[in-house]
């Protein structure tokens, strides 16, 4: 109920709004109007309004005076009138007077022509421009008075003849009534109209009001709900890096207190006994491993960023470097087929991205030869981009990737193996891990803006993709491929 009284005061309010706009438009066509009927009725009264009183003689009479100095009026105070007052009712109403003297006057300089009294027509048509009935009706009396009291008066001035009946107004009358049926009709149907698209317009600003507050209920709730999550993160985080901090110091007293039995009491205990301490300390320096991980893991939360200018080739280079021992025995090839691009992002970070996805491309592979390339597609090699990534690349300028030849992902397993402390294998296999590496290198990247996601075919190659929303410009200098 309450939503259907706001809808109808809003649909009157911006139907009066748009009509009094409307008004104060046609106040200034009127005032256009006036003038140049200002300028042609004092024309025609000095070139013909002496001719028809005094037939061939020229000269200036009485008519011509008092039509200049009632042009003056008829002219300036409806002006004055819109200058200060537009869109007003008194404004509309000294208008239409105006409008109708006028074509009175016209009438009277002319002598009463036929012709000019289509004047008072057409000045009706205008004045129906106002979409106001009032005025039209104004306009009405303001005829009929003037050819009534003229008809007494000075009947030759309004209808070109000393000899007429007293009644011979009224017909004119009867003419100007029946136009403004049509008028009123034109009048009465365009404001309908107008209320009908005045109401339409108040529906549209109801409901978008009705959704602009619903969304700023919700955006408000998003908002606090997001402060929450961001402070429950910070939390979790501040309570992952304490709490991996803390449990390091037992841990290694555990493991320390082990080796001191084992070295102290080792004449003293069996094989079953040593196997059982043996297996103590294996768990907790595993349980150490999963710790240290969980502190770095939580460390890069918590860091800012250092951005700079960094030549991604260096980053490669160093990786390259610490690993050469690994290359050169273990039948491992590196290949990069063109320069990395210069990007602005956190060397130490992106060198994690990079060394992460390189081990683990040679660490889960089990072909004689292990080969792993590093490389980029930029926006304009769009057509030869695989099909997964090709979306992407209609978002971002440089994509990387570093692709294997390795054991492969099934497709069901490719978002969890982001998750921390997930692997895929026993712990036994492929050399072990806590599970955390993909996890870090997801959590790298969208710290620098961007997305990971994979490609693989399980028992042939896996394919990581990342992006980096950062400034970027690429070596366009093609270099041979580096295979190590």
């Amino acid at each position: 109920m309450f939503l259907d009284e706001l809808h109808k005061t809003n649909s009157y309010k911006i139907f009066h709004e748009k009509q009094k706009f409307h008004f104060e438009h046609t106040d200034k066509l009127f005032s256009y109007l006036l003038i140049v009927q200002f300028i042609f009725v004092n024309l025609a009264v000095v070139f013909i309004s002496p001719k028809t009183w005094i037939g061939a003689t020229s000269e200036i009479s009485i008519h011509v005076y008092t039509t200049l100095v009632l042009s003056v009026l008829i002219t300036f105070f409806p002006l004055l009138c819109i200058k200060t007052d537009p869109g007003s009712f008194f404004t509309r109403s000294v208008v239409a007077i105006s409008q109708m003297i006028y074509s009175a006057l016209l009438i009277h300089v002319t002598g009463g022509r036929i012709e000019t009294h289509f004047h008072v027509f057409g000045s009706l048509a205008f004045l129906a421009f106002y979409r106001d009935p009032k005025v039209i009706l104004i306009a009405t009396l303001v005829t009929a008075l003037d050819h009534g009291f003229r008809n007494y008066l000075y009947p030759q001035s309004v209808f070109g003849d000393l000899l007429v009946s007293s009644y011979r107004w009224l017909e004119h009358a009867a003419w100007v009534i029946f136009e403004d049926v049509f008028l009123l009709l034109f009048i009465k149907k365009t404001n309908e109209e107008a209320l009908e698209l005045a109401n339409y317009e108040a529906e549209l600003e109801l409901v978008n009001s009705l959704v602009e507050k619903e969304v700023e209920e919700k955006t408000k709730d998003l908002k606090i709900k997001s402060q929450r999550l961001e402070a429950s993160n910070e939390e979790l985080s501040q309570f992952a890096y304490i709490a991996s901090h803390d449990l390091r110091e037992p841990l290694r007293g555990i493991n320390n207190q082990t080796s001191l039995i084992m070295e102290d009491c080792a004449d003293k205990l069996d094989d079953y006994a040593i196997k059982k301490m043996e297996r103590v300390q294996t768990l907790s320096q595993r349980m150490e491993k999963l710790l240290d991980d969980l502190l770095f893991y939580s460390r890069v939360s918590r860091i800012d960023l250092s951005f700079d200018q960094v030549n991604l080739n260096d980053v490669l280079d160093d990786i390259r470097l610490s690993i050469q021992h690994r290359l050169e025995s273990e039948n491992l090839k590196l290949i990069v087929p063109k320069s990395l691009p210069i990007l602005s992002c956190d060397k130490a970070r992106v060198g994690e991205i990079f060394r992460n996805l390189i081990e683990n491309a040679y660490k889960y592979n089990d072909k004689d030869l292990k080969e792993v390339e590093v490389s980029y597609i930029m926006q304009r090699d769009l057509q030869d981009c695989p099909e997964i990534i090709r979306e992407e690349m209609h978002k971002h300028e440089i994509v990387f990737f570093v692709k294997d030849n390795g054991i492969g992902i099934e497709s069901d397993d490719h978002k969890k193996i982001f998750q921390i402390f997930t692997r895929l294998h026993k712990k036994d296999q492929f050399g072990g891990g806590s599970g955390s590496g993909l996890s870090l290198v997801k959590k790298i990247v969208e710290r620098h803006n961007g997305n990971i996601w994979l490609e693989s075919k399980y028992g042939e190659y896996t394919c990581f993709y990342f992006h980096l929303n950062s400034n970027s410009r690429a070596n366009s200098e093609k270099t041979n491929c580096v295979n190590t």
